[in-house]
């Protein structure tokens, strides 16, 4: 299995860096495409995945994978970049490293937030806990390590994308607009949470989990069914699952309401407990 990471490309050992070196003029333009989102018509729609990196080589031989993989990828060096580009070509997923240009991503990463909820994949040069943990409490979706493997990667946003295919179609011809228990009101158009007059924004990963638990009272969903994900780091993905439970009880908490209604159910996972 090839892994990719800053100068270590197995998969791609003749990255062409001229093309990333291009992408920074044209911020705006498909790299790894053969034409444009915008004015033609592409056989078939296909992702738009943003790639907010700046480790040139890396972005070389991910816009190659992803290109082979039926994704469209815009790169950017700078956040401020992709920030600008947000409004008039909305991604459909974003890969953010942590750290741009030696600065912390998280500024961006809530910027990005304001603009829109899609789901945001974090890679980062650090495995420790801790900084997975702020990743996912600061936003974030899901945590990938470097290196890390290009089929993971790409299995990682293939999860993330059913997982918004899924949240769009769970209506039917009625969708869901409400889910309501007591006085907590979940708002699946706003992405938001509220209490009598209070309110808070919840991440994509916080609004599907809540969404599924409130679907389904008192069931016992483990961590893998709350989060539909491959493989995840830090114990198969039950660390990042539990991370989003505790984000959404402290939300819960902030908006003044004094029950749990997330509770642990011991060797599988959470249950939504009226």
């Amino acid at each position: 299995m090839a892994f990719l990471a800053g100068a270590c490309l197995q998969t791609f050992e003749h990255s062409d860096n001229a093309a990333v070196q291009k992408s920074r003029a044209r911020r705006g333009r498909i790299v790894g495409a053969d034409m444009k989102r915008k004015g033609k018509t592409v056989a078939a729609e296909r992702p738009l995945v943003y790639l907010v990196d700046d480790d040139l080589e890396l972005c070389s031989a991910l816009v190659r994978f992803l290109g082979h993989d039926s994704y469209e990828v815009l790169t950017f060096q700078r956040g401020a970049d992709a920030l600008m580009a947000l409004p008039n070509d909305p991604p459909d997923l974003v890969i953010l490293s942590t750290t741009l240009q030696g600065q912390s991503c998280y500024p961006v990463l809530e910027a990005m937030r304001e603009q829109s909820d899609c789901p945001v994949l974090l890679t980062s040069t650090s495995p420790d806990e801790a900084d997975c943990i702020q990743g996912l409490e600061r936003g974030g979706d899901d945590y990938l390590v470097k290196p890390f493997s290009a089929r993971e990667l790409v299995a990682r946003l293939k999860a993330l994308s059913r997982r918004v295919r899924r949240q769009e179609a769970s209506g039917g011809p009625k969708p869901l607009k409400e889910l309501s228990y007591r006085d907590l009101l979940l708002d699946l158009d706003t992405k938001t949470l509220s209490y009598g007059a209070s309110r808070v924004s919840l991440t994509f990963s916080e609004l599907f989990i809540l969404k599924r638990m409130m679907t389904a009272p008192t069931r016992a969903f483990s961590r893998d069914e709350l989060l539909e994900a491959p493989v995840r780091q830090f114990g198969g993905g039950s660390r990042a699952v539990d991370m989003h439970i505790g984000n959404l009880r402290k939300k819960i908490a902030e908006l003044g309401a004094n029950f749990d209604i997330l509770q642990p159910v011991r060797g599988l996972g959470y249950r939504f407990e009226p």
